[in-house]
């Protein structure tokens, strides 16, 4: 019987013009590339460009997905793949050590300690310690060198010497022994300050050498010092005390080698004082102005530090950042949650994505719209939506939305876009749906010069303590982060078990088990497993051709948004048509869900 009835307000919206079965549908599977077979991916899907956020997390624990406005439900037996719909209970969440470690990654990256190209940046102190390290090494070398000038000069002398008796009973080792120990310094010689010029004790130390040795039979003319430097003067005159010769002899006795070349560590050590002092002058004038400061309220560095770390009021992190005295962030990071809007500088990034990590340019923001912006979902508490008509095309809804920062909660909801970015510049977005128990992950796309940040990684853990964090402060209930699917023998989705303990949901039973070994094992045994032995099968499943009939007859359809419409009233023809497609919408939606949406055609 036809009557005139508007469509209702909050409730899903059905169109069953863009509903399929299981027949004929079948395509090249984007996860074995067909190599499990000529099967394809063979689904269920409906068409709903207005669905209650409750209505779809009934979905999503019955094995849905959706993508824009399109919702489908894999065949596991007709398909050559098999997915099982994966999420964990946040609050049982066990963070491994790779993921650790990517987080930790991220909070040295802040800190300035690892760099653009993802490897470690030296710290001053690291700079510094090597420094030295090299100029101690560099003095080492130098000394040897020195060293080695210094013995050929104790050479000359003893060689040259007249009264060999003097040097009797010192050894070679002796002689290495006095220059190893003698001072080496910058020559006093004013004229030679600035240059590379340097002195010795060592003939003073063999002076004394040879008194110790002889005592009381040491020659009538080598009483002190300075008549050993005498007696060397005279005869090697021609090497030493001569105005262009490279070694003098001091009056002191200390030997000195002459090398004119300017000495630039003066320099540097002139200039290097100079900046102290210029620091030294900075830092009294900051000390008057702080004091002149006084009267006025004190504001704490912690508030700084606060103001940097704005973003852990998001996350209950397993890895949090925490500023020691005097350290202070490289890097900003923040995070913003807003509705699935189209933003340019959103679409720029995932482009350079596409291009990047899929070599697909994409250079119209069309399919990014329908692909991750336009979103069907709407919260029945929000007035505004909750009354909105139902949209001819997904994109009507962009209309009544806005795109603004929505605050660590939103208060609403529905499709958001979490976006991290560093230093004001997109990071990665994640595209989430929020449910009344569930943030779903819908799809993740990053800048692709931070690819040494882990991005998929990072901002998985990240969505996970959102929801642990949401779970602690706002609602209790809100504890599970949905993953999408899980296809056991794929690399592209097999990651997904590594955010433990995870669960995935029996086809059979529609519940969710905990992904252990041996249920790893049933599911490589079998295309459609039962992973619940304790349970009985979804009474779904089965329907008698009375059964059915009965259903279809309280099932009521709205046509042109104004006529309401029973099975009666359709064409003989399309009757059986439709009788089958709410047979298998039944047997895959289930009955509460039939009974709350509104179907039209």
């Amino acid at each position: 019987m036809q009557t005139t009835q508007g469509l209702p307000k909050g409730k899903t919206i059905i169109n069953l013009n863009g509903c399929h079965i299981n027949e004929n549908e079948s395509g090249h599977c984007g996860y074995c590339g067909g190599k499990k077979g000529s099967q394809g991916a063979v689904q269920w899907g409906l068409v709903s460009n207005k669905m209650t956020v409750q209505d779809y997390q009934k979905l999503m624990d019955r094995g849905w997905r959706r993508c824009g406005g399109y919702y489908y439900k894999y065949d596991f037996e007709k398909s050559c793949c098999q997915p099982f719909t994966i999420r964990l209970n946040a609050s049982e969440y066990q963070i491994s050590q790779s993921q650790r470690k990517v987080m930790k990654k991220f909070n040295k990256f802040l800190l300035g300690q690892i760099g653009m190209d993802g490897k470690a940046v030296e710290t001053k102190m690291q700079i510094q310690e090597e420094s030295k390290l090299q100029q101690k090494q560099n003095e080492q070398d130098v000394n040897q060198v020195k060293h080695a000038q210094i013995l050929s000069i104790l050479n000359d002398i003893t060689t040259n010497y007249p009264q060999q008796e003097v040097f009797e009973g010192i050894s070679e080792q002796q002689y290495q022994e006095l220059v190893k120990f003698s001072i080496i310094n910058k020559s006093k010689d004013k004229q030679l300050k600035d240059t590379l010029s340097w002195s010795t004790n060592t003939l003073i130390k063999l002076f004394f050498q040879i008194k110790a040795d002889k005592k009381d039979k040491m020659p009538h003319n080598l009483k002190s010092i300075k008549d050993f430097v005498n007696e060397l003067r005279l005869i090697n005159q021609l090497v030493f005390n001569q105005e262009n010769s490279s070694v003098k002899i001091e009056d002191s006795g200390y030997l000195t080698f002459v090398n004119l070349e300017k000495d630039t560590a003066v320099e540097e050590t002139k200039q290097a004082q100079k900046e102290k002092d210029k620091t030294q002058q900075k830092k009294s004038h900051k000390q008057v102005e702080e004091k002149k400061e006084d009267a006025k309220p004190e504001i704490s560095k912690s508030q700084g530090v606060q103001e940097n770390l704005l973003y852990q009021q998001y996350f209950k992190e397993h890895v949090p950042l925490e500023l020691k005295e005097g350290q202070e962030l490289k890097h900003s990071y923040t995070v913003t949650i807003s509705k699935a809007l189209y933003n340019k500088e959103c679409f720029e990034v995932y482009s350079q994505y596409q291009q990047t990590v899929h070599k697909d340019i994409e250079k119209h923001p069309s399919g990014y719209k329908r692909f991750l912006c336009q979103n069907p979902l709407f919260d029945p508490k929000d007035q505004r939506e909750n009354n909105f008509k139902s949209p001819q095309r997904l994109d009507d809804f962009d209309n009544i939305r806005t795109y603004k920062d929505e605050g660590v909660w939103p208060e609403h909801l529905g499709g958001y876009h979490m976006v991290h970015k560093i230093d004001g510049e997109v990071f990665a977005v994640g595209v989430i749906d929020i449910t009344p128990n569930v943030l779903s992950s819908v799809y993740l796309y990053y800048n692709p010069k931070f690819e040494f940040l882990s991005p998929g990684v990072f901002t998985a853990v990240r969505e996970i303590e959102y929801v642990q964090r949401i779970m602690e402060v706002f609602d209790p209930e809100f504890k599970y982060y949905y993953m999408g699917y899980y296809f056991q023998d794929c690399q592209k989705s097999v990651y997904k078990a590594n955010y433990k303990p995870s669960q995935v949901l029996c086809p059979l039973t529609q519940n969710y088990v905990y992904l252990t070994d041996e249920i790893k094992s049933r599911i490589t045994a079998q295309k459609l497993p039962l992973l619940c032995d304790d349970l009985p099968k979804i009474k779904e499943l089965s329907l008698t051709d009375t059964q059915a009939t009965t259903l279809a007859q309280n099932i009521k359809f709205i046509y042109q948004e104004q006529e309401t419409l029973s099975i009666s009233d359709l064409s003989i023809r399309y009757q059986p048509i439709i009788l089958k497609l709410l047979v298998n919408l039944y047997q895959n939606i289930g009955l509460d869900l039939m009974m709350t949406c509104s179907f039209t055609f």
